[in-house]
């Protein structure tokens, strides 16, 4: 039962991450399409 306490815990983090990595990824994309409409 550990394991699959740990194996979901484990994917969880994984999922975390990916998604804060997009979110900065289009949070960058975001600030250069501002910026060049705004320059």
């Amino acid at each position: 039962m550990s394991k699959v306490v740990t194996a979901v815990c484990a994917a969880a983090a994984v999922v975390n991450v990916i998604t804060t990595i997009i979110h900065i990824v289009n949070g960058e994309k975001s600030r250069a399409i501002i910026w060049g409409l705004t320059n």
